[in-house]
């Protein structure tokens, strides 16, 4: 298995937010839900994990981070 070093950037950013999907389905019922339903149970999810990882990262880099991801989203969503 690859380093951390190793890892390239379509991966780094894959993980976590595999981690944040996995973590929005668990919250969803086996027989599924109603759509506001679950968008309310997505947004608190993720609202949770930004909160958890900018207590890991610290509020600068966490920052920095949407900063890039953002500058990203320019050249990588057909939609923005």
């Amino acid at each position: 298995m690859p380093t951390e070093s190793e890892l390239n950037t379509g991966v780094l950013l894959f993980l976590p937010y595999r981690a944040l999907e996995n973590r929005v389905m668990q919250r969803i019922g086996p027989n599924g839900t109603r759509l506001t339903e679950a968008a309310e149970v997505a947004d608190g999810v993720v609202a949770e994990v930004e909160k958890e990882w900018e207590e890991h990262l610290g509020k600068r880099r966490m920052k920095q981070l949407c900063e890039a991801l953002s500058l990203l989203r320019e050249i990588t969503d057909p939609w923005a």
